[in-house]
């Protein structure tokens, strides 16, 4: 765990230079800002993305690789650490995020099973790190043509000493980046005139689902997955869009928000084609830019030119790997390479991944066009822990909804006044501004449930879809708050900060029944592995060697 925790510390730093450097790059100020670790996490990790997947086309992503990332981002950290995100209120900025690095470190030790970590996941990532970019390797094994850049930048935290321990770091690292940010959002606003801003709710009721409802789905962290950043990135975008709204065109917030919303966006969907509908959010924004006879500012220019580079080399690498632009939508595949993945297998892959979604198992995807699975599918859907905890929250915020409406109106009945809180009431929470953002909070609450639907009518596995039924479950909370009386949204909040005190407590209490001392200094792999290789497949710990065997995994 030790080993685990270490590698978020560290490569935070990093990416953090990274992040920084980006900024210059797209032409920011040199000036202090305010700043938050969610945006320079997310740009340096983007832009360590890019850099990886450019390289790769030439050189494995080995130690010295690596090596040489990790301490270049800690230079950049140290050249512009006065743009790092502790430069006001320090105390509870690293407090924070060094509470939030144990918990996930924690969640990530556990390292609860995740069905396709020995299948592809791992195997991927010591391929990339042994190996440059072949052509057609989705002809050896099918799941080695997913061209997700999830793999590519978790190759790049392999770091000296720690070996395959800190991949294991990599999903708890963006956890750690994006829940410091929002928690920073909610504390620097929270006590000014800004706290009542949508923006800012939904940064702080994002946090309570997260860790409280929510806190069974990022248990799977313990898994280099392509998850839980595609989830973590579509709540954060839904908290970009909010601000969007929020601030002025022109200015350099809006400018740093659009970038940051467009950068994470692509980001998003190069790592999970599933994520594609994000991509509309900054389209639409940019289209009411160009409507508004507004012109981009170089910042923005810079930052389309930067993700519209990286799409084309990420395309072109999926090409390399399996023929496809998007494998496997066979649709994509350029039948005339004579490395091209069999049209054959492409469709059966597809439909693997659909038959996944809609029967929870492989095999022949019967009833495509019907409705038979359903009912089935509606029983697992249901009985998924992240479903569970995602009704309870939202329950928990329309109880309190309902019960102070019964008390206002049973309070102004009494007092014999119209069943409305008074101008001071109202004044000193913010009520008449949080109102007035209402109309855009339904508009992204709706166009959740656009990608919602997009997610069941292509493939409706819930793993693909994390991320807006997160980001629908806040948004929706967001909405009830705001119709609470003042008294009411006063204890619901409170509500939920004990709700999170009592979830870090609990996994404290966990962290120390179940954790031995010789676990904290284990490293990867510890245990033997789920599946043991059939007899004569050689090496089967180190991963790659396991695809020269014609069984592959025994059972």
């Amino acid at each position: 765990m030790i080993a685990i925790l270490v590698s978020v510390l560290v490569s935070a730093v990093s990416v953090s230079g990274w992040g920084a450097l980006l900024f210059r790059l797209l032409g920011a100020s040199d000036k202090p800002r305010v700043t938050n670790l969610a945006e320079l996490g997310i740009a340096g990790l983007f832009l360590l993305t890019a850099i990886g997947t450019i390289a790769h086309f030439f050189i494995p992503i080995s130690t010295w690789v690596t090596s040489l990332c990790l301490v270049t981002g800690i230079g950049l950290a140290f050249r512009y650490r006065h743009l790092l995100p502790i430069q006001k209120n320090a105390k509870l900025t690293l407090a924070s995020f060094f509470l939030f690095s144990i918990l996930f470190a924690f969640l990530a030790y556990i390292r609860e099973y995740h069905a396709d970590t020995e299948f592809y996941h791992l195997p991927t990532i010591v391929w990339l790190h042994t190996s440059n970019t072949p052509i057609g390797v989705s002809n050896l094994f099918d799941q080695l043509g997913f061209n997700s850049s999830w793999f590519v930048l978790a190759s790049m935290f392999w770091l000296p000493a720690l070996s395959l321990t800190s991949v294991f770091a990599v999903d708890a690292l963006i956890l750690t980046l994006v829940f410091t940010g929002l928690f920073q959002v909610y504390r620097q606003a929270w006590g000014n005139n800004h706290g009542h801003k949508a923006s800012i709710l939904y940064s702080f009721l994002g946090l309570g689902f997260c860790l409280t409802g929510g806190i069974s789905f990022i248990k799977i962290i313990g898994s280099p997955n392509t998850d839980i950043p595609a989830a973590a990135l579509t709540i954060y975008i839904f908290y970009l869009a909010l601000k969007l709204s929020e601030e002025k065109l022109g200015t350099d917030e809006y400018d740093l928000g659009l970038s940051l919303m467009i950068v994470s966006g692509v980001f998003a969907v190069a790592i999970k084609l599933s994520q594609l509908p994000l991509l509309a959010l900054p389209c639409f924004y940019l289209g009411r830019m160009y409507l508004n006879r507004f012109i981009p500012s170089k910042f923005i220019k810079r930052t389309m030119w930067l993700v519209g580079l990286f799409l084309i080399v990420w395309l072109v690498r999926g090409v390399f790997l399996s023929g496809c632009l998007l494998y496997p939508q066979h649709s994509t595949c350029i039948q005339e390479l004579p490395w091209t993945v069999p049209l054959e297998k492409a469709v059966k892959q597809h439909d693997a991944i659909r038959a996944y979604g809609l029967y929870g198992t492989m095999g022949v995807n019967h009833g495509l066009g019907n409705w038979e699975w359903l009912p089935g599918w509606w029983q697992r859907f249901t009985a998924h822990h992240f479903v569970r905890g995602m009704t309870e929250f939202v329950t928990l915020a329309a109880v309190f909804l309902v019960a102070g409406y019964l008390l206002q109106r049973w309070a102004s009945t009494r007092r014999k006044q119209p069943p409305h809180a008074s101008a001071e009431e109202y004044a000193a929470v913010g009520s008449h501004k949080l109102f007035s953002g209402t109309a855009t909070v339904l508009n992204l609450l709706f166009y959740s449930f656009l990608c919602i639907l997009f997610w069941f009518l292509t493939s409706p596995d819930i793993r693909f879809a994390y991320g807006f039924l997160a980001s629908a479950c806040v948004l929706l909370t967001v909405l009830l708050v705001a119709g609470m009386s003042a008294g009411a949204r006063k204890i619901y909040l409170l509500t939920i900060k004990v709700l999170i005190f009592a979830s870090f407590l609990l996994n404290a209490l966990n962290l120390v029944l179940v954790t031995k001392p010789s676990d904290l200094t284990a490293k990867w792999p510890a245990i033997a592995p789920l599946n043991p290789p059939p007899p004569g497949c050689p090496d089967y710990l180190g991963l790659w060697p396991m695809y020269k065997c014609e069984v592959g995994r025994a059972g």
